[in-house]
C-alpha cells in the first residue's frame, strides 16, 4: 500500500486553513501550559493567563511567525525544490515554532529572523553581475538583525563559507559583505549618538559566552524529544545526499548555518532559546527537501512520526 504526502505537500485551501487552526491550537496549548501546574487552582491559573505583557509578546511573536512562514514558502520553493510548489516546509517550521514555547515571547528574535530570511533570499539570488550587490544587502540585513539578537553577527563567517559552497565567493563579494556590516554599524552609531550623546557604548552589544551548557540539566522526556528530532534529521541528511544534484549546495549552505546556530546555543551564557526559531528554519528546509522529493512509504511514515513526536511533546509540556 502506497502512502502519499501529496495533500500535505500541495494542500487544498481547506487543508491550509486546518494547518493554521492546528498551529493556533498548539500555540495556545503551549501558552496555557506555561502557567499550568497540578498544584495551583483553576482561578489562579486563569489569572496568570491574563498576564498582559506576556500575552502581547506572544501575539507579536505569533504574527511575525506567520510573516516568516510566508517568506520561508517563497525561499524554499524558489531555491530548494525541483518539480512542484510545496507547503511542507511551512508546515514543519510552523509546527516546531508552535511547540517550542520558550521562544514565544522573544518577539525581537522573530524580527531578526524576518531580516535573516530576506538576507538568505539575497544570498541565494547572487547572479554573476549582481553578486556584490546581493552580498552587500544580505550582510547589511544580517547586521541589522544582530541589533535585535547581538550574537547573530557571528553567523556571517558561516555565510562566507556558504558562498564558497555555492561557488560564488570572491574578494569583491567578501569586500561587499564587509561594507554591508560597516555601513550598518556606522549608521546605527550616528543615530544613537544624535539621540543620546551620553549613551554608554559598553552596553551597545551584549556578547556573553559560557561553556557550562550541559544536556544533563534537561528532563529525560526533553532529551528523548531532542534525540528523536536528531534521528529524523540524520535520516533526512542521508536521504538528501544519496543522489547528487546541484541544489544540494543550497542544502549544504543551510546545514552550515544550522551547525553555527547550534554552536551559538551551546556557548550562550543565558540560555533563553534565542536561536530556536533560526534552528527551526534551517531544520524545516533540510527535512522538507526529503519529505517533498522522496515518495516512498518510509519517508511518509517518518513524516507522520515527526508530527506525533511533536504532539506528544506538547502534551508533556502542558501536563508537566
Amino acid at each position: 500500500m502506497q502512502i502519499e504526502l501529496k495533500k500535505v505537500i500541495k494542500p487544498s485551501v481547506p487543508l491550509i486553513i486546518f494547518y493554521i487552526v492546528l498551529g493556533l491550537v498548539i500555540w495556545t496549548a503551549t501558552y496555557a501550559g506555561t502557567f499550568f501546574t497540578k498544584d495551583i487552582g483553576f482561578d489562579e491559573w486563569l489569572a496568570k493567563l491574563t498576564d498582559v505583557k506576556f500575552f502581547y509578546k506572544n501575539i507579536a511573536s505569533l504574527g511575525l511567525t506567520f510573516v516568516n512562514a510566508f517568506l520561508l514558502l517563497q525561499l524554499f520553493n524558489r531555491f530548494f525544490f525541483i518539480d512542484t510548489y510545496t507547503f511542507v516546509s511551512v508546515f514543519v517550521f510552523g509546527l516546531l515554532t508552535a511547540v517550542w514555547g520558550i521562544s514565544h515571547t522573544l518577539y525581537k528574535t522573530h524580527i531578526a529572523l524576518l531580516l535573516f530570511i530576506y538576507a538568505l533570499l539575497c544570498f541565494f539570488d547572487m547572479s554573476q553581475k549582481q553578486a556584490p550587490e546581493k552580498s552587500f544587502l544580505g550582510s547589511l540585513l544580517i547586521t541589522c538583525a544582530s541589533l535585535f539578537v547581538n550574537h547573530l553577527i557571528f553567523v556571517l563567517p558561516a555565510c562566507w563559507i556558504g558562498f564558497i559552497v555555492l561557488r560564488g565567493f570572491s574578494f569583491r563579494i567578501f569586500l561587499a559583505s564587509i561594507l554591508g556590516v560597516l555601513v550598518t554599524c556606522l549608521l546605527y552609531v550616528v543615530v544613537i549618538y544624535v539621540i543620546s550623546p551620553t549613551f554608554d557604548w559598553q552596553t551597545l552589544f551584549n556578547l556573553n559566552f559560557s561553556l557550562d551548557f550541559s544536556l544533563q540539566k534537561l528532563p529525560l522526556p526533553t532529551l528523548i524529544y531532542i534525540g528523536s528530532l536528531f534521528v529524523i534529521f540524520f535520516i533526512s541528511i542521508v536521504g538528501t545526499y544519496t543522489d547528487f544534484h546541484k541544489r544540494r549546495r543550497n542544502i549544504t549552505f543551510m546545514l552550515i548555518l544550522l551547525v553555527c546556530f547550534i554552536i551559538l546555543v551551546i556557548i550562550q551564557k543565558d540560555f533563553e532559546g534565542t536561536f530556536f526559531p533560526f534552528i527551526a528554519l534551517c531544520f524545516s528546509i533540510i527535512v522538507s527537501y526529503v519529505f517533498s522529493t522522496k515518495t516512498t512509504n518510509f519517508y511518509s511514515i517518518l513524516f507522520f512520526i515527526f508530527i506525533i513526536i511533536n504532539l506528544v511533546f506538547v502534551g508533556y509540556n502542558f501536563l508537566y
